[in-house]
C-alpha cells in the first residue's frame, strides 16, 4: 500500500534496455485525454483530523482509516452524495486498528458496491493477556460481524493483512493458524481456504485481492522456488499471471489488483535499476510505465473494469501524484502544485484499491494546512490530441508461447504493412516475418521459433514488432520449449 508522497525519492538516471523501450513505443505515443473534476468527501473541519489512503466502490462511497478529533481510531465510510460520512467502527469495542506495540500497522479498509465495509481489527483478550486481529464486515455503525472460516484450523488472526472486497462482496485475505499460512475466499457469511504452505506453497508475500467473480489475487514463493502473482479463479485452481524466472524480472514490490475480467495490474522490479507496471491476464503480459523517462517512482498500481490502470508516481521534477498512463501531462489526474478547493496540493496518498468506475478516490494535504479525502470524476472520454496518429495497429498472441508464436495483428484500415519482425531481449533482430503488406482487419501470422538462418532459438524473452503506416506496436512473448 501507499505512503505519502513526500516520503518518494528520485532513482538516479539508467539506460533502458531495448526490448522494454521499444515495448513502451505504442503507450507512450498515446495522446489522449481526459478531464477530472473533483469534490470533496471528508475533510479536517469535520471530527476526523487525518486520513489513510481510501478504498472506493462502483457507486462512489469511500471507506479510510481516521484518527478523530477525540484521539480516537475509526473506520470512515463517506460519499459526495450530501449525506454526512460516518464512522461504522471505533475504539469501542475493538482495541485498535493499527495494530499493537511495536507492530503499528497501515490500516486500508475496503468497500462492496453496497456500501459494507471490510477490516482488520484488534481486540484485547483478558483471559490470555494478548491482543488479537481479526478480520470484520461492518453494514453501517457498529453493526459488524466477524468474518467466519470453514475449516476448524482457522483461526482469526490476520497478521498484517488488511482484507480485500469486491463490489459484489466477495473476500479474500491472507491468514495464519498453527504457523500454517493460508489464503482465504468467500462472503462474510462463509470463506474457505484456497491456498495454504501445506499444499503447493512456501509461503505468501502479500494480501490477497478479489474480483466480483471471486478471483483471488495473491503473490507467493512455491515449494520448487518459483516465485510469482497467481489467481485462483472462483476460488479453486491455480492461473500464473507472471513468475519471476519464466518473465526474466528481479522481484515484485506490489501485488496491485484485479478486475471483474481477471485483469491485474502490478509493480515489478524487472532489473536492479528498473522498475515497472505491468498489465496481464495470464495470456498477455505487457508494460504500462517504467521509472525511465518523466518517471522516478510509482505505486499503488489500480485498474478498472475496463482495463484503465491509475497509480501514483514521482516524477524527475520531483511533483508527484496520480496517472493513468506513460504521458505525465495527458494521462495526468492530480499532483503536487495543482490546484484544489482554493489550495494548492502539497501531498496525496493513493492506493489498490481507490479507482472504480471512471473515478477515483484519494487523501489530500494541501498548503493552507487542511487536509481530507477527495473525489475526482472522469467528465470526458479520452479525445484525440490534435497532432495524434490514426488509429494504431495492435498485436496479441499466447504468453508464454511453446515452440511457436501465432500472432493476430490487427491493421488499422488504410494502413500499410513495413515489418512485422522478432528481436531478442536486447533488441536484436533474430527474425523478420512474412506478412501481406495490405493486411487490414485482423490477420495472421507466425513465428516458429527459429531465426533467419533457421536456427532453433533457446527460451526467453522476445520481442515482436508490427511497424505499418499508421504507426507500430510491440509484443512481449516469453519462448518456452
Amino acid at each position: 500500500m501507499l505512503t505519502d508522497i513526500s516520503v518518494r525519492f528520485r532513482r538516479l538516471a539508467r539506460p533502458l534496455p531495448l526490448g522494454l523501450a521499444l515495448a513502451l513505443l505504442c503507450a507512450t505515443s498515446s495522446a489522449a485525454h481526459a478531464a477530472w473534476t473533483f469534490a470533496r468527501i471528508a475533510d479536517d473541519t469535520g471530527p476526523n483530523d487525518s486520513f489513510s489512503e481510501p478504498a472506493l466502490n462502483r457507486a462512489g462511497t469511500a471507506a479510510w482509516f481516521s484518527w478523530t478529533d477525540a484521539g480516537r481510531q475509526a473506520i470512515v465510510r463517506g460519499n459526495v452524495s450530501g449525506t454526512s460520512y460516518v464512522a461504522i467502527a471505533d475504539n469501542a469495542p475493538f482495541y485498535r486498528f493499527s495494530g499493537v506495540g511495536s507492530l503499528q500497522l497501515e490500516v486500508v479498509p475496503d468497500v462492496d458496491d453496497a456500501g459494507s465495509v471490510v477490516f482488520r481489527a484488534y481486540t484485547y483478550d483478558a483471559g490470555s493477556f494478548s491482543y488479537i486481529g481479526a478480520g470484520y464486515v461492518a453494514t453501517g455503525p457498529a453493526a459488524f460481524t466477524p468474518i467466519s472460516a470453514t475449516d476448524a484450523e482457522h483461526s482469526p488472526w490476520l497478521g498484517w493483512c488488511n482484507p480485500a472486497m469486491s463490489g459484489s462482496g466477495r473476500i479474500a485475505y491472507q491468514g495464519s493458524s498453527d504457523l500454517i499460512d493460508g489464503i482465504y475466499a468467500g462472503t462474510a457469511a462463509m470463506v474457505m481456504k484456497v491456498a495454504d504452505t501445506v499444499g503447493t506453497f512456501a509461503s505468501f508475500r502479500s494480501e490477497a485481492e478479489v474480483n466480483d467473480g471471486g478471483d483471488v489475487l495473491f503473490s507467493a514463493i512455491r515449494d520448487d522456488g518459483r516465485q510469482g502473482l497467481y489467481v485462483a479463479p472462483g476460488g479453486a485452481g491455480l492461473l500464473v499471471i507472471s513468475e519471476l524466472a519464466r518473465d526474466g524480472f528481479l522481484d515484485y514490490r506490489e501485488l496491485g489488483s484485479i478486475n471483474s475480467a481477471g485483469m491485474v495490474a502490478f509493480h515489478v522490479q524487472v532489473s536492479e535499476w528498473l522498475y515497472a507496471i505491468y498489465r496481464g491476464d495470464g495470456t498477455t503480459l505487457a508494460p504500462l510505465v517504467t521509472d525511465e523517462g518523466p518517471f522516478a517512482s510509482f505505486w499503488g498500481p489500480s485498474i478498472d473494469d475496463d482495463g484503465t490502470v491509475a497509480f501514483f508516481a514521482t516524477l524527475d521534477s520531483w511533483a508527484s501524484g496520480i496517472f493513468t498512463g506513460p504521458d505525465p501531462v495527458t494521462d495526468k489526474v492530480i499532483a503536487s502544485g495543482d490546484s484544489l478547493f482554493g489550495a494548492t496540493v502539497s501531498t496525496i496518498k493513493f492506493g489498490s484499491r481507490g479507482f472504480a468506475n471512471g473515478r477515483i478516490a484519494f487523501a489530500y494535504h494541501l498548503d493552507d494546512g487542511h487536509e481530507g479525502i477527495a473525489l475526482a470524476t472522469r467528465t470526458s472520454a479520452a479525445v484525440p490530441a490534435a497532432d495524434a496518429t490514426p488509429a494504431r495497429p495492435t498485436l496479441r498472441a499466447a504468453n508464454p508461447a511453446f515452440g511457436a508464436v501465432a500472432l493476430r495483428l490487427g491493421v488499422p484500415a488504410g494502413a500499410r504493412v513495413v515489418r512485422l519482425e522478432v528481436m531478442d531481449a536486447g533488441g536484436r533482430l533474430v527474425r523478420e516475418l512474412a506478412c501481406p503488406a495490405f493486411a487490414v482487419g485482423d490477420a495472421r501470422a507466425e513465428w516458429d521459433g527459429r531465426d533467419t538462418h533457421g536456427r532453433q532459438l533457446s527460451p526467453g524473452v522476445y520481442f515482436t514488432r508490427l511497424v505499418t503506416t499508421h504507426g507500430e506496436t510491440v509484443l512481449r512473448t516469453v519462448l518456452l520449449r
